[in-house]
């Protein structure tokens, strides 16, 4: 490659990444799943498909994400593709009740956005419980199922 188209490709990788594209590898700034995760809270969407008991009865339960597994709560995924996003936190959650503009203000990054990873297995979304997370930080993340937000730790 020549010289000059160095800065033409690095530019348009980095404004891919902004505009939300997903990508498979480490990137610089995003948090990675890798390691021991557990379920420590959850907070209760408007509607949701479980009680507060049964999303509590969840509580304790553990993830661990490797490169070639990932183990959650109810389905193991052999061989993991981890597809990270950046997206404006309003465009992923919708209008605003009391609990998603709490949720919302605890997600933005300093940048605004909210990171998002996806689990892909055998070619597909994994549809299951940690199939997506919503990171809060390095070692913390939401993980939304069955419109409750649960709360997991890296350990």
């Amino acid at each position: 490659m020549r010289r000059g188209h160095a800065g033409i490709v690095i530019a348009l990788c980095a404004s891919t990444l902004l505009a939300g594209c997903a990508g498979t590898g480490p990137a610089e700034g995003l948090h990675q799943p890798e390691g021991r995760w557990e379920i420590i809270s959850h907070r209760l969407a408007p509607v949701s498909a479980m009680s507060d008991a049964e999303a509590e009865s969840w509580h304790g339960r553990s993830l661990e994400f490797r490169g070639g597994s990932a183990q959650l709560p109810e389905k193991r995924c052999d061989q993991p593709i981890y597809e990270h996003r950046l997206v404006e936190p309003e465009s992923y959650f919708g209008e605003a009740d009391d609990v998603r503009a709490e949720v919302v203000s605890d997600l933005r990054r300093g940048d605004g956005l909210l990171q998002i990873t996806e689990l892909v297995c055998e070619g597909r979304s994994a549809g299951a419980a940690g199939g997506t997370l919503l990171w809060l930080g390095e070692d913390r993340a939401l993980m939304p199922w069955d419109g409750v937000l649960f709360e997991i730790r890296r350990q």
